[in-house]
């Protein structure tokens, strides 16, 4: 139980190593049909269904013989195909890797594949050196993680002062708010005041009238005040400052990493939105119930500026990045 417990460990290690190579082979301008047919083999992979997984390689190789990450997908099915027990199919597939794709960053890993079949004594070293990778990366995780909480403290600390401000705030505010509904209602009451003097005005004017001979001047008459025109205003509406965008378009975003855990996630996206970015967590059903939790940076409806946003991320914080297609 214990050697199949440290295998299982093994295999998801070195999935996570070799995942962060293969998201730097994976084309930015690539289809989001190309990308789901990779994600989707590669979750069969990760949740252990290996003759799923194959299938959906193959199709995409079929589908896709000419991707720049055909290599990367070729790497898969060959691990799909150990998981069969297939070593054979796999020894071949690894082989035309190293055909096709000299230069290909996955040679080293395919070389490792094929030197696995060596003898047990370097299958056990290889286990030891992934899990002395292995605990590097836990001990680099906690103090990355002991780093966010720290920076997280520091915020709530921050937000505690912004809040007592923004109470202050709004209390003078409430007191601004208070004398301008003052004003209005004294307003209001000399508009009324007005409008009663002018009613007694025209009374007047009526009764004076009234009092005068019949027989008036004509120049006189003229000189009557005529009643004021009121000149009449024209609105005119403001334009939409903003126009929604349709619905049936795909949305892009930049995927730094996936995890399986939603904790990882969060303090992930948590240290890049300290860094300035808009980072999020997306949560991912597959077709099987399995659930993966992606951090994503930024939205766009256009490919494009999500692809120089990754170009922009890829060359200031020196990480592989790819486009995630909602």
């Amino acid at each position: 139980m214990g050697k199949g417990v440290c295998k299982n460990k093994i295999e998801v290690i070195i999935v996570t190593l070799l995942s962060v190579l293969l998201l730097t082979i994976l084309d930015t301008y690539a289809s989001c049909r190309e990308f789901e047919l990779f994600d989707q083999g590669y979750e069969y992979y990760l949740s252990y269904q290996p003759e799923k997984a194959a299938e959906t390689f193959k199709m995409s190789i079929k589908e896709f013989p000419d991707s720049f990450a055909k290599d990367a997908v070729m790497f898969w099915l060959g691990k799909s195909l150990i998981q069969l027990k297939s070593f054979e199919d796999a020894r071949k597939v690894f082989s035309e890797i190293k055909q096709q794709f000299p230069e290909s960053p996955f040679i080293q890993h395919v070389d490792r594949e094929l030197e696995k079949k060596g003898g047990n004594e370097a299958e056990a070293n290889k286990i030891k050196a992934d899990v002395g990778d292995a605990v590097k990366i836990k001990d680099n995780l906690e103090a990355r993680l002991a780093g966010a909480e720290e920076k997280a403290r520091l915020i709530e600390v921050d937000l505690s002062k912004a809040i007592e401000e923004r109470d202050k705030l709004k209390s003078v505010l409430e007191e601004e708010k208070k004398k301008t509904e003052e004003t209005r209602a004294r307003l209001t009451e000399l508009e009324k005041r007005e409008k009663e003097l002018k009613t007694l005005l025209a009374k007047f004017e009526e009764q004076q009238i009234k009092k005068q001979p019949e027989r008036i001047e004509s120049s006189q008459e003229q000189q009557k005040p005529q009643p004021a025109v009121k000149e009449s205003k024209t609105v005119t509406p403001l334009p939409h400052a903003f126009e929604a965008k349709p619905d049936g378009k795909s949305i892009y975003s930049v995927q730094v990493s996936v995890f399986k855990n939603e904790a990882n996630a969060v303090a992930l996206a948590k240290e890049f939105k300290k860094a300035g970015y808009d980072a999020f967590t997306y949560k991912s059903t597959t077709k099987d119930k399995g659930i993966l939790y992606r951090v994503l940076i930024s939205r766009f409806i256009n490919m494009k500026e999500a692809a120089e946003l990754a170009n922009s991320i890829r060359a200031k914080e020196k990480i592989d990045v790819v486009i995630f297609c909602e």
